[in-house]
């Protein structure tokens, strides 16, 4: 007989954390285990790459915090052996309410960022720190998409170690490779070497860096962003102050990144910090190389060696120029980049940490 797992989401928007879950959800043995997602708001462009037998409760509420009563209903109708939420504004309002959850049910939070650094940009960071060093130790079991995140959340919520279990994220080869053969070759702003960054356009993503490390470049270059967010005009705006129009193009979200990937000289991450940053994944599955900032990203638990890829430890933006030039002038060997994230992170691995995970829990029931 299978068992209940619960998979708890604000939306499917598009974000990394979104589709982790999805991936997740989709590759659990079903002999074993039963997903279902419950959404606090069912829209958004991820919604048709859940597998079509996984059930799908909508609660129907824009907000998280107006979901709340209709997720503890739905909890206890179901009684899920497990549930585990994403995210940190849900992560903290499911610790809220576990008092009123099921006892046998067993609750997991994976966190989607660097609580040291994502909090901080909150309106009192001090009072959310205090808050949630209290009442994260209602979780069960923390997960951490990096030994950087484990220690992260211990130092900022004082939690034992032992209750954070890191389990890194899975890319799925197989959905990455077919999307990535789909759909136009797609084109670039200008003649030069191809650069692609993909991410929410906010200033956690670092593009105004990126933008501005251009003019310290000694190869000509060609820019495409993907994605959304507040900070576009801005960067559009910072793009003209630069004069570099002519070779940048935001070309807004995309549901098929891949082709990007697959067809770009260079995939740049230029984050200020990232909890585990998915798009570097999956760009090495395409074959593309990358240059990053080091910094906050643990990108370095993924690019471990130095021909993976081009990192630079600084955070100016002459040393993010500098690490892309020296990529854009290496031979890389695709196949070396896409056999360390399939034996690393392929879905099949990661998924199973997870049953496993899932298992050890009920157990202790």
């Amino acid at each position: 007989m299978s068992r209940t797992v619960l998979f708890v989401l604000p939306s499917f928007g598009g974000g990394g954390a979104e589709r982790v879950i999805i991936t997740i959800a989709n590759h659990l043995n079903r002999s074993e285990w039963s997903p279902v997602v419950v959404v606090c708001d069912g829209t958004g462009e991820l919604k048709h790459m859940l597998a079509s037998d996984i059930g799908v409760i909508d609660l129907k509420k824009k907000h998280v915090r107006n979901a709340i009563p209709s997720l503890i209903s739905v909890v206890w109708k179901m009684k899920p052996d497990i549930l585990l939420t994403t995210l940190t504004h849900l992560n903290f309002a499911v610790a809220m309410i576990r008092p009123f959850l099921p006892p046998r049910t067993s609750v997991i939070a994976r966190e989607a960022n660097l609580p040291r650094k994502s909090l901080a940009g909150e309106s009192h960071p001090r009072l959310y720190q205090f808050s949630y060093r209290y009442i994260y130790k209602r979780f069960d079991i923390i997960v951490a998409q990096s030994e950087q995140m484990q220690r992260d959340i211990v130092g900022s919520y004082r939690i034992s170690p032992s209750r954070v279990r890191v389990i890194y994220n899975p890319v799925d080869l197989d959905t990455v490779n077919r999307m990535a053969a789909g759909g136009s070759i797609p084109n670039w702003p200008s003649p030069g070497m191809k650069l692609l960054a993909v991410g929410r356009l906010a200033e956690q993503k670092g593009f105004d860096l990126l933008l501005r490390s251009i003019a310290h470049m000694k190869h000509r270059i060609s820019l495409v962003v993907l994605g959304e967010g507040d900070e576009r005009e801005h960067l559009e705006h910072l793009s003209r102050k630069l004069g570099i129009t002519d070779r940048v193009d935001f070309r807004g979200y995309d549901t098929n990144p891949y082709r990007w990937m697959r067809h770009a000289d260079l995939f740049v991450l230029s984050s200020r910090y990232e909890g585990f940053p998915n798009a570097v994944l999956e760009a090495m599955v395409c074959g593309t190389p990358v240059a990053a900032f080091q910094g906050d990203t643990s990108v370095q638990e993924i690019i471990c060696n130095e021909g993976e890829g081009s990192l630079t430890s600084s955070s100016s933006i002459e040393s993010l120029a500098a690490a892309i030039d020296k990529a854009l002038d290496t031979d890389w060997d695709e196949d070396v980049l896409k056999r360390s994230i399939r034996e690393r992170f392929g879905v099949k691995e990661i998924v199973m940490q997870y049953e496993g995970l899932f298992s050890s829990l009920l157990s202790r029931k």
